[in-house]
């Protein structure tokens, strides 16, 4: 997507950031996270400028919960986008902005489908060590079902509407998460996904950190991975006692849903990726 922040506002954010934090050289812009967050690549870190009001919600979201939520998911070696500086919101700017620690290497999204297996497995340990119990004031997020009419407004005309409704349905319809809420990426897509020497390096774009029902993050397994390439990582999440059951896993395929449709309205070339391998292994 085209950059919408222009760089002359850029580069006077970034001369705010104090001298022992800021890399040398210049911000330089490398895309768009679903959702509106700019990111621009400076030294080894990066900037998430938000590019509209709900992604400023995502910013302070992710400011306040990201080290507090994900200590384990660090701890068995996926690296997160810990924020350095958090900007403050003036005239030529009116959102926060973090800069935060960069990782060097590719989105799953560049990676061949065939050389995703031991990813796919590095993913399920990292969500069973993220997937812990969420504290009471932890963010809430609305369950999917509240979703139907927003998946409606994307789905509507686009490629293979009627098995992407038939997948949200059957989700929605499907047996609820019951127990307590546990902590939630909330927006996990392939492009997402950093990955190096076929493993699993980091996990990018906390802005939809929540408490709530896994479904929402094994919809990665459908976005990104072969249905051999998800049935050997179910094996690792059984392994790690983490959340596997079958209604579970008809909500993540409905969240899968969602996301494609949403892809696709979009106009996001990862969009229609997604639907072969959603569609393929269902």
């Amino acid at each position: 997507m085209a950059q919408k922040v222009p760089q002359t506002t850029v580069d006077r954010l970034a001369s705010v950031v104090p001298e022992n934090l800021a890399p040398g050289g210049v911000p330089v812009y490398v895309g768009e996270e679903p959702g509106g967050i700019e990111l621009y690549r400076w030294g080894s870190l990066v900037m998430r400028l938000p590019a509209t009001d709900r992604a400023s919600a995502g910013i302070e979201n992710e400011y306040r919960w990201i080290e507090r939520a994900t200590g384990d998911l660090v701890r068995v070696g996926i690296a997160v986008p810990t924020p350095r500086f958090r900007g403050a919101p003036t005239r030529s700017f009116e959102r926060p902005w973090l800069l935060v620690n960069g990782t060097d290497g590719a989105a799953l999204a560049e990676v061949p489908i065939t050389e995703r297996g031991r990813i796919a497995r590095d993913l399920a340990v990292g969500l069973a060590a993220l997937h812990a119990e969420a504290p009471d004031d932890a963010p809430q997020r609305l369950v999917l079902k509240s979703q139907r009419n927003a998946f409606e407004e994307h789905v509507r005309g686009r490629p293979q509407e009627e098995r992407l409704r038939e997948l949200f349905v059957r989700g929605v319809v499907a047996k609820p998460w019951s127990a307590a809420p546990i902590w939630c990426h909330g927006a996990l897509v392939p492009h997402g996904l950093v990955t190096s020497a076929g493993r699993l390096k980091a996990m990018t774009g906390f802005g939809g950190l929540h408490a709530g029902d896994p479904a929402i993050d094994y919809a990665a397994f459908h976005l990104g991975f072969t249905a051999q390439q998800t049935s050997h990582a179910r094996v690792v999440l059984r392994a790690l006692a983490a959340a596997d059951d079958d209604a579970l896993w008809l909500r993540a395929r409905a969240w899968a849903a969602y996301v494609v449709a949403r892809l696709l309205a979009d106009g996001d070339p990862h969009g229609v990726d997604a639907l072969r391998l959603l569609t393929a292994d269902t």
